[in-house]
């Protein structure tokens, strides 16, 4: 997950949810996000709407990706957003 998720500009990591399988290898969100230059440990959904709401701009692609509800974070973050105004030069 390390080198995949480096290649991104920015990544926020929330708590590592459980599908339908235990955490087998022990790993945490916070031992990932140290490993990513830059990353960001926020456990919870509604952190991590706040934040992406506050420092989302223009022209952004925001995934979300993971197991389990991480849709529920991906809804939460575009209602904060909401539609935005488009404004011709």
């Amino acid at each position: 997950f390390v080198q995949a998720l480096s290649a991104a500009d920015r990544v926020i990591l929330s708590d590592i949810m459980g599908s339908r399988e235990e955490n087998a290898w022990g790993v945490s969100s916070g031992q990932i996000t140290e490993k990513i230059p830059g990353a960001l440990y926020l456990p919870t959904f509604p952190e991590i709407t706040e934040y992406v709401a506050a420092h989302a701009e223009k022209g952004d692609l925001i995934l979300t990706m993971g197991g389990g509800d991480v849709y529920k974070c991906a809804r939460m973050i575009a209602r904060a957003l909401g539609p935005r105004e488009e404004n011709p030069a």
